[in-house]
């Protein structure tokens, strides 16, 4: 058989030739209904072509047109004349498999119309693409057609606008597309295009579960592993602990002290999670966590760097729970710089766990937690000092969104967007800083190999910007301005915008591999024992994990995009957001922070607005899946 078009008994003809050839009706491939009355549902030829093996594809195409020349692309000449797509377009893909594949449309009556088309309100078009299936690794293709009348992109008058196949080919995601189409009584179907984070990772190399031979080791570590470092740690229970993190954590792998001395200095604690109790350099547990290279936080999962038993149970703060830690001590001077250190090994019993909000109550009631106030104290000595030595502010709204059931036709969104300038964020953010300047002063005046990070003085003087509001508006404008980041191995070097001398990532070990790093050269020297890593050796391990660090940077930042775009048009028609103006891009557009939702995008915008301004926008148009979002301003009044 040849996949014609019989009556009834139609056939599907998974391997070789294709040739849909009708009569009375317009040639429709692939899936389609030819009537009320009639089953017709067909998967195309093309599902052969979803098979995993790679192989080179090879489409033939050969158009046939009875009087006009072979034009190839996208054309219309006419009710009578052909529109053919050229067979170059499907070998633009890099998925290599092969596939010869015969293409010859034929059709008596009408204009062959490929891919999307609409042919009038009497028929029945459900037709997807060839080309939208050759554009996976992996096609995995769920295609439920019900449809009356139009499919996906469509014109309902006589004027047909396609969407060009080669917008599929041009994506630089090939994730896995699950096509779902709700049901209506004869209205236009709505299709949503979901994202699969699966595939993404499969493409991208990026671990997710962890294996039998890992969850074993990571059992038996829990179980029958000894502290090194038992006799040495010092008992700091009689502190009261807060850790304060978003509400969502799972890892908390940082939690601070502070107490008033008789001299009125502060003395404040940083206690970081002390994973180097369980795990060793170069043993198993530590090779997997060094190919994650950092715990991936999606909108709809969180894959641990760590199997989530030994994470959670042996390396996690926990409330009341004895927990092992490094603590690091700061005596600060009245002008916020430090006076005296230590780092040591450590035992705490964690107070609170805190959320930013609930912090921040707290600190707007003093007299009931006093050391809170205290920490509050020392984080505005620091942050005071940091700016005299030349540190830049630029304090932002950050986005975090969490799908809780994200396969569901309505999923249920938790968004939080984290002001960086809350008091407890500040808080946190000083003390961690605080503790990177005390990890890379300990480690220069110890001659330590450590990932010294560093960041090169701007070619642009900051007072350049003193003219712009205050908070984002300021911020995004002097972020571009900053200059990439850099790491040294062997000596600490200046940090520009924290307005450091020298620092060192080390508060977040269970998360992020390079702090790990920085954990077993630091244990090592507290052992009186030789680090495991020389500077080189640190430098090479660093090269491929920050590598795998970008990796997961951009499927975090194109999740999380998708998902708060599909937030968005989710939201009613007539829902207005604030929306406060960054920059102009060009006359009468401009850059825009959406303050409800902590997300940029670009808008037209009302003459005589300016920078800063504060105005109101309603989303027009969104489409997830391209990252697209099209804002109308709302004109007030």
């Amino acid at each position: 058989m040849d996949g014609r078009d019989r009556g009834r008994n139609n056939q599907q003809i998974p391997f070789g030739l294709y040739k849909p050839c009708s009569v009375r009706n317009p040639w429709k491939p692939e899936w389609r209904d030819r009537g009320l009355g009639n089953q017709q549902k067909e998967l195309a030829a093309v599902q052969a072509l979803q098979h995993q093996e790679h192989v080179e594809t090879r489409m033939e195409y050969k158009p046939r047109s009875i009087g006009n020349p072979w034009k190839p692309e996208w054309r219309n000449r006419g009710r009578g004349n052909q529109q053919e797509l050229a067979a170059r377009q499907t070998l633009q893909r890099q998925v290599p498999v092969e596939t010869r594949m015969e293409y010859e449309p034929c059709s008596v009556t009408n204009s062959w119309k490929p891919e999307w088309r609409g042919r009038g309100r009497g028929n029945q078009q459900k037709e997807l693409a060839v080309v939208q299936t050759l554009q996976h690794q992996e096609p995995r293709m769920e295609y439920k057609p019900c449809s009356f009348r139009n499919p996906e992109w469509r014109d309902r008058g006589y004027q047909q606008k396609e969407l060009a196949a080669v917008q599929v080919l041009q994506r630089q995601e090939p994730v896995e597309t699950r096509m779902e189409i709700r049901e209506g009584d004869r209205k236009p179907i709505e299709i949503v295009d979901r994202k699969d984070d699966n595939v993404d990772f499969l493409k991208l190399n990026i671990p997710t579960n962890h294996s039998d031979e890992i969850l074993a080791a990571a059992e038996s570590l829990l179980c029958e592993s000894s502290d090194l470092d038992e006799m040495n740690r010092k008992d700091l229970t009689d502190l009261k602990v807060y850790a304060i993190d978003v509400d969502e954590a799972a890892e908390l792998d940082d939690a601070l002290s502070a107490t008033r001395l008789q001299d009125g200095r502060i003395r404040v604690w940083i206690h970081v999670a002390d994973p180097t109790r369980y795990v060793e350099p170069g043993s198993i547990i530590d090779r997997e966590a060094m190919r994650r290279a950092t715990s991936v936080f999606l909108p709809t999962a969180t894959y641990p760097m760590f199997p989530e038993k030994l994470a959670m149970e042996g390396m996690n703060f926990q409330q009341g729970q004895l927990c092992n830690a490094v603590s690091v001590s700061v005596i600060l001077h009245s002008d916020g710089s430090i006076a005296e250190y230590s780092v040591q090994n450590s035992i705490i019993k964690p107070t609170y766990m805190l959320t930013y909000e609930s912090a921040t109550e707290l600190l707007n009631r003093p007299e009931e937690e006093p050391e809170l106030k205290i920490l509050s104290e020392a984080a505005a000595l620091r942050l005071k000092w940091r700016r005299q030595q030349g540190a830049i502010e630029t304090p932002t709204l950050d986005p975090r969104i969490t799908v809780v059931n994200p396969e569901d036709p309505e999923p249920t969104f938790n968004l939080y967007v984290e002001n960086q300038a809350n008091p407890a964020k500040r808080l946190v953010t000083e003390m961690m800083i605080l503790c990177g300047q005390v990890i890379a002063t300990f480690g220069s005046s110890n001659n330590l190999a450590l990932p010294y990070r560093g960041q090169p003085q701007s070619n642009i003087d900051i007072s350049a910007f003193s003219y712009l509001p205050e908070g984002p508006v300021r911020s995004s404008a002097i972020v571009k301005t900053m200059r990439a980041a850099k790491i040294d191995f062997r000596k600490p070097i200046r940090h520009a915008s924290l307005g450091l001398s020298g620092y060192v990532q080390f508060t977040s070990p269970i998360r992020r591999y390079l702090d790990l790093l920085a954990h077993y050269q630091v244990k090592a020297f507290l052992r009186g024992e030789s680090p495991p890593f020389s500077a080189g050796q640190l430098e090479q391990m660093a090269s491929g994990v920050n590598m795998q660090v970008r990796v997961v940077r951009n499927l975090c930042s194109s999740s999380l995009q998708y998902w708060i775009i599909e937030f968005l048009r989710r939201q009613p028609k007539e829902k207005k957001f604030r929306a406060l103006i960054l920059r102009f891009i060009k006359y009468g557009v401009a850059d825009l922070l959406l303050l409800e939702v902590g997300f940029q995008a670009s808008a037209s915008v009302s003459v005589g607005t300016k920078i800063g301004d504060e105005i109101e926008v309603k989303v027009e148009e969104a489409h997830p899946r391209d990252g697209f979002l099209k804002l109308k301003e709302v004109i007030r009044n």
